[in-house]
């Protein structure tokens, strides 16, 4: 609603064997960085403490329900949902119950997550541009990039080498 941003996007990944990402990435001119960031936590923190509303809700089920039969659109799909199950250690019913499982997830449930794991410490941030231009924000609001923690500026070979690294 700012009129700040060229993107703006959220993500949420999960696996069996890794602890789940949660990403917000925000494309902005380099003054507005602070500010749009200041803005995206506002936003997680009134989510955190307000949480999901039932439109949300529900719209997240019927998507997730009606993406279910995609799982099996095919044998060599069909099969591998199966072998992921026994891979996982899940049940052989797994998939009996799994959009009543779906259907049963609350809006508690929802805050009571958002809670535990949307906690600003937890967040780590990355910010890719010109730092000098982004630093002390755009002159009319007040945040700037040290209102976030302090951070670690690396060169892009820096960085390369940080990606690659197993």
């Amino acid at each position: 609603d700012e009129g700040l941003a060229y993107d703006a996007r959220t993500q949420l990944q999960s696996g069996y064997f890794y602890p789940g990402t949660f990403t917000v990435r925000i494309q902005t001119k380099s003054s507005t960085v602070a500010y749009a960031m200041q803005l995206a936590f506002e936003e997680i923190e009134k989510f955190t403490a307000q949480g999901a509303t039932a439109q949300e809700l529900s719209e997240a089920q019927k998507s997730l329900i009606d993406a279910f039969p995609a799982i099996f659109e095919s044998g060599a799909e069909i099969a591998r949902a199966f072998l992921d199950n026994r891979y996982v250690g899940r049940e052989d019913d797994y998939y009996d119950t799994y959009r009543d499982k779906i259907r049963a997830v609350t809006l508690g449930d929802i805050k009571r997550v958002a809670a535990e794991y949307f906690k600003r410490e937890n967040f780590t941030l990355c910010v890719v541009g010109k730092y000098a231009a982004c630093e002390n924000g755009d002159g009319t609001h007040a945040a700037k990039l040290a209102d976030f923690g302090s951070a670690k500026r690396l060169t892009e070979k820096e960085l390369e080498a940080l990606c690659a690294a197993p």
